[in-house]
């Protein structure tokens, strides 16, 4: 055998070499691609704000008052919000970087608030007031899971509450609930 023929074949499987490479890098770069990670917090109104105290049609039985003692004497709604994790990431509280806050729109007061459901009793979702806002908190926030919180205001319809708040890379969007499905669990 020559040299020149063995150096020919060397060539020949170092082409075989070097393309069966860049196809495996190929290959692995897609996989990676669309195996990609991630948190996605999104939310929903439930159902449309429903008024439970009309100022314009006064019962003489009945009278809202809030403390204790003082009269309300506004529209007072409720309106249930859905939370969850629409990504396929856990959302650790470590990757928050901006606080989950329940926020009214101008010239809404909330009155009361509660987790009315969770996915899964495990994720322990908290609500906290401070101020004219609710702290969202949670122990866990898996892929799927959430949480529907309940909120009663007073001020117009259009004073909806709204959730804002983000963690790496993503805030917190507003999305639509197929069929208003809700939380399950």
């Amino acid at each position: 055998m020559s040299k020149s023929s063995n150096t020919a074949k060397m060539k020949t499987w170092d082409i075989i070499l070097l393309t069966i490479t860049i196809l495996s890098i190929g290959v692995a770069v897609a996989f990676g691609i669309v195996s990609l990670k991630k948190m996605n917090p999104v939310y929903d109104i439930k159902k449309d704000p429903s008024i439970i105290y009309n100022e314009n049609i006064p019962s003489p039985r009945i009278k809202m008052v809030i403390d204790d003692s003082v009269l309300i004497e506004e529209n007072v709604y409720v309106a249930t919000m859905v939370l969850w994790n629409k990504g396929n990431l856990s959302i650790d509280t470590t990757a928050v970087r901006r606080d989950f806050f329940v926020k009214m729109k101008e010239g809404g007061t909330i009155l009361d608030y509660d987790i009315i459901k969770q996915a899964d009793t495990i994720s322990n979702f908290k609500l906290k007031k401070i101020n004219n806002d609710l702290l969202i908190e949670w122990d866990y926030f898996d892929p799927g899971q959430g949480a529907e919180i309940q909120v009663i205001y007073t001020g117009n319809r259009e004073d909806q509450p709204f959730i804002e708040g983000s963690v790496i890379g993503k805030n917190v969007k507003k999305a639509f609930i197929k069929g208003n499905r809700g939380v399950s669990g």
